[in-house]
C-alpha cells in the first residue's frame, strides 16, 4: 500500500529539517576564524580626531572670513609643526585661505609645494583634489585632468581593489558564523 500525501510531504519535510540542522551544526563548528579585514581600526583610532586641532583664532578667522589673517596663523602652524599629517593639513587650509582672499597665484604654488611632502599622508587626495579644482577654476584644464587621472589610477590599482574585494568577502562571512560574533 502506498503511503497517502500527507505522510509523503511530513517525511520530506523531516528529511529537509535534518539536513538543514546539520548543516547548521557543521557551519557552527568550523575551527578556523575568517581573516580579519586590514581596514578594522582599533578602539583609540576610532576616537583620534579626523583632523588636527586648530587653535580657536585660526578657525574664528576663516569663518568671519578674514582669511589672511588666517592665513598667517596657518603659515606658522605649519612651520612649527613637525608631523607630516598636520603640515600637509596646514598647507591644505593655508591654500583654501589663499584661494579665498584672493592670492589666486599663490594658492597653486602652496598645494605644489606641499604635494610631494604630503604623498605619504592621508591628507594628500585632499591636496592633490584643491589644486586640480584651482587648476580647473583657472582654465588650465589639462593640468586638472592629470591630477584627476592620477587619483583614478591610486583608487582604481590592484592591491586597493583586492583589499576592497576582502571587505565584501570577510564581512558576510563574520555576520552569518556565530563563533565569530561577539
Amino acid at each position: 500500500m502506498r503511503p497517502s500525501i500527507g505522510a509523503r510531504a511530513a517525511s520530506g519535510l523531516a528529511g529537509i529539517s535534518i539536513f538543514g540542522l546539520v548543516g547548521l551544526l557543521t557551519f557552527g563548528f568550523e575551527t578556523e576564524p575568517p581573516p580579519r579585514s586590514p581596514a578594522v581600526v582599533s578602539a583609540k583610532a576610532a576616537i583620534d580626531p579626523a583632523a588636527p586641532i586648530l587653535p580657536a583664532e585660526v578657525v574664528a578667522a576663516m569663518q568671519e572670513g578674514r582669511y589672511e589673517d588666517g592665513r598667517r596663523a596657518l603659515i606658522a602652524l605649519g612651520e612649527k609643526s613637525k608631523d607630516a599629517d598636520d603640515r600637509a593639513y596646514f598647507a591644505f587650509l593655508q591654500a583654501v585661505a589663499e584661494r579665498l582672499s584672493g592670492h589666486r597665484d599663490a594658492a597653486p604654488e602652496t598645494l605644489r609645494t606641499a604635494i610631494p611632502a604630503a604623498a605619504a599622508t592621508r591628507w594628500a587626495a585632499k591636496v592633490r583634489f584643491e589644486l586640480a579644482g584651482i587648476e580647473l577654476a583657472s582654465g588650465n584644464l589639462a593640468a586638472a585632468e592629470e591630477l584627476a587621472r592620477a587619483e583614478a589610477a591610486r583608487l582604481l590599482a590592484g592591491d586597493r581593489k583586492d583589499r576592497l574585494a576582502e571587505v565584501y568577502h570577510a564581512f558576510p562571512a563574520a555576520c552569518w558564523n556565530p563563533m565569530t560574533r561577539s
